[in-house]
């Protein structure tokens, strides 16, 4: 087994398929998103996805963006999620010389790949992403999330 990781700057949204895939194996249904809604935030921000790959298939992601200061105060204010909710104007690009704060708005492994390098992998990728971002001046401040337990609680 030899894992891959993909950053998707440079992809068509022709993965974003798979990804639906992964997210019905572990979210509830009202917590999946659709081909749309994950389309719209990917071609917002391209940059936005770390893939892992085993060979061709998808085995886990992480989807992140740069978000706004109205967005980050109603994360921090409310115990609403985001997610379908958010909109464009929300998802920020990545500029030279501006702080920004990223949310990841979802992480999925595959089960069989749990308990391996995968999760590893997909940290340490996301770590490298952000010293690269501040070695270039696009500077990461924050990095917020919110969660779901398996039986639901936020």
């Amino acid at each position: 087994m030899e894992l891959q990781v993909k950053h998707t700057t440079h992809l068509q949204d022709d993965f974003i398929q798979d990804v639906l895939r992964l997210d019905s194996s572990v979210y509830e249904e009202e917590m999946q998103g659709s081909f749309e809604s994950v389309s719209n935030r990917f071609h917002k921000n391209k940059d936005s996805y770390l893939l892992i790959y085993d060979d061709l298939k998808l085995v886990g992601y992480l989807c992140f963006f740069p978000i706004s200061k109205e967005l980050k105060r109603k994360m921090y204010e409310g115990n609403e999620m985001q997610d379908d909710n958010i909109i464009p104007e929300d998802i920020l690009p990545y500029q030279q010389g501006v702080e920004h704060d990223l949310f990841i708005i979802s992480v999925v492994i595959d089960q069989a790949y749990r308990n391996g390098m995968a999760v590893k992998l997909l940290t340490t990728e996301f770590v490298d992403f952000i010293e690269e971002k501040n070695k270039t001046n696009y500077m990461i401040g924050k990095v917020l999330g919110t969660a779901i337990s398996e039986d639901g609680a936020k």
